[in-house]
């Protein structure tokens, strides 16, 4: 599908997917740079030994924050446009990163983190509309592996810039280059983005109208079954975060202040996936290249709590953090593709389905993260188990959705 532009407002492919990355990336970095500064965290709020994994809801109140507010932002983007609120949200962000900075205590800074996330769900629901609105088929799962693959290269550099100003400063600078990044990106947006909500497909913000999106997307096999799929897929993510850093710098490998390294260079094997779907996923097909990943995903994860489990919980640190690696790669390979699956279906009402999925994706996805990341106990064996539980049930979930054990590795995607 050609790139569409509307009359008067120009920008070019480039420059566009380099913004949508860069409006996603904001998530990453508010998620990412953190991780480094947890152990000083932990000292200044004066979090127990028996406390230590509390540490972990740094990460998950954004995303609890992040997931509600989705609900909102699909309905006003269909009907206001996409450039307005995802410049409200921003605005919202901003405060929130000021307040988190100044906080004077842990339950402060979690509600600004909640706030934080509220702000950026604008940017997670309305970045997929935006694309969808322009893209469809294939195309739009290629530019969504490009795009993510230029937002791919934020984690692996996002911890080791959080460790870069811990080196000099505290823990409170990571908060204020987040506000310098913000204001950065949304002068940018607002100069250069045009608005790409076509308007015949603006819809009057109701209830019925909402209620009638969530049952065209709860209706539809596809699009429900792929974005379940896509919310129980999303645990693998938020429990490697929320652990990583107990995993690596503290508690098992002690790699300390080597950890954002470690961190990248796992980050870099998703960076790989992304790029590789981009490269196959129109010769190959969705489905086949998801597909696949969720085989190899199964037998590795198969692998990794054997490993886990033959080694008490401590295997060496050159086999683990491999088979991790891997297991991410797969990740990455059937996140973008279980996303455009769910909601090719979906292009007239592309923001509200955005909206109900995203909700949906991202509370099970930090329901399963914390859970798994909340059982940490000084060993990978919690995170191994979890991941494999998690491919099993992904597994079933596509067979009712498809109506079929995916095994037509050969086929070309169809629509079901």
């Amino acid at each position: 599908m050609p790139f569409k532009t509307y009359p008067s407002e120009h920008i070019g492919r480039l420059e566009f997917i380099i913004l949508i990355a860069l409006m996603m990336a904001i998530g990453a970095l508010s998620i990412d740079t953190m991780l480094p500064a947890f152990p000083r965290m932990t000292q200044d709020f004066g979090l127990q030994a028996s406390e230590a994994n509390h540490i972990q809801w740094v990460v998950y109140a954004y995303m609890i924050g992040f997931s509600f507010a989705q609900l909102v932002y699909g309905a006003l983007g269909d009907y206001y446009g996409r450039k307005p609120i995802i410049l409200i949200g921003l605005s919202i962000f901003v405060i929130a990163t000021i307040g988190a900075a100044l906080s004077p205590s842990f339950c402060f800074l979690l509600a600004m983190r909640v706030l934080q996330g509220i702000g950026l769900a604008s940017m997670r629901v309305l970045s997929a509309a935006i694309v969808r609105d322009r893209f469809s088929g294939h195309a739009m799962s290629q530019v969504m592996s490009m795009i993510m693959m230029v937002f791919i290269i934020v984690p692996i550099i996002a911890p080791s810039l959080g460790q870069v100003l811990l080196f000099r400063f505290q823990w409170h600078s990571i908060f204020w280059a987040l506000l310098l990044y913000a204001v950065i990106f949304g002068v940018w947006f607002a100069y250069r983005m045009p608005e790409t909500l076509d308007p015949n497909f603006r819809r009057p913000i109701s209830v019925s109208s909402m209620w009638d999106s969530l049952k065209q997307c709860v209706h539809n096999r596809s699009t429900f079954g792929y974005a379940t799929a896509v919310g129980i897929m999303q645990g693998v993510l938020m429990a490697y975060i929320g652990s990583s850093e107990q995993i690596f710098q503290r508690n098992v490998y002690h790699l300390g202040e080597h950890f954002p390294l470690m961190f990248g260079a796992i980050a870099a094997s998703m960076g790989l996936a992304s790029f590789t779907n981009s490269r196959l996923v129109e010769r190959f097909g969705m489905r086949r290249m998801a597909h696949t990943a969720l085989w190899l995903f199964l037998i590795l994860t198969s692998v990794l709590t054997l490993t886990a489990w033959g080694f008490k919980g401590h295997p060496p640190l050159m086999l683990f953090a491999p088979l991790l690696a891997a297991c991410l790669f797969c990740f990455s390979i059937m996140m973008p593709n279980f996303n455009t699956i769910s909601l090719e279906p979906m292009r007239t009402i592309a923001g509200s389905a955005s909206s109900w999925t995203g909700f949906y994706t991202s509370l099970i996805g930090a329901i399963l993260g914390s859970v798994i990341g909340q059982a940490f106990n000084g060993t990978v064996l919690p995170l191994a188990l979890g991941y494999w539980l998690i491919g099993v049930v992904v597994l079933a979930t596509v067979v009712w959705t498809e109506r079929r054990l995916p095994l037509h590795l050969g086929s070309n995607d169809v629509h079901h």
